[in-house]
């Protein structure tokens, strides 16, 4: 009889929480160590580099940084990648999507293999800050120009025929 009394008691309250909509469960709760996962953006940025004529480069270094300072004093670079052979780049970044401080997000595209590939000069794309909410998918295209040929320091314009 007590054993009736106790499980009758407990279905009379399980189903008096449901009725009166008492959940198990809340919302769930991340280990975000003092910051809140709203804030965090998943940032993936993928693209091509390619030469005036269209033509994919290998090779080139795509990076991702936060200039911190108007005068570039603070610049924190937070990823870098390489070119393929088709050109095609990918970064995957996460990052604090409302950052104290931050005051541009830069893409930069920038030759480190000398003139293996080419001699192209480096190009930057600023990110809008805005954009940068929850997850977001940059697609970039860089058009690198080829460097200009330095003059010789030796060759003064002059031909030196005797």
């Amino acid at each position: 009889m007590k054993n009736f009394i106790v499980k009758s008691f407990n279905r009379l309250l399980v189903f008096l929480a449901g009725a009166l909509g008492f959940t198990g469960c809340e919302q769930p709760v991340y280990p975000t160590y003092g910051c809140p996962p709203e804030s965090y953006c998943d940032l993936d940025i993928s693209g091509f580099v390619v030469d005036e004529n269209g033509e994919p480069i290998q090779d080139i270094e795509v990076s991702y940084a936060q200039v911190n300072d108007e005068n570039d004093q603070d610049t924190v670079v937070v990823k870098k990648s390489k070119s393929k052979a088709d050109g095609s780049f990918a970064l995957r970044i996460w990052i604090d999507s409302e950052p104290i401080g931050v005051i541009a997000n830069l893409v930069t595209a920038k030759d480190v293999d000398g003139e293996t590939n080419g001699n192209y000069e480096t190009e930057i794309k600023v990110l809008d800050q805005s954009s940068i909410v929850g997850y977001s998918n940059q697609k970039l295209t860089f058009v690198l120009r080829e460097k200009p040929e330095t003059p010789d320091p030796e060759d003064n314009g002059e031909d030196n025929e005797e």
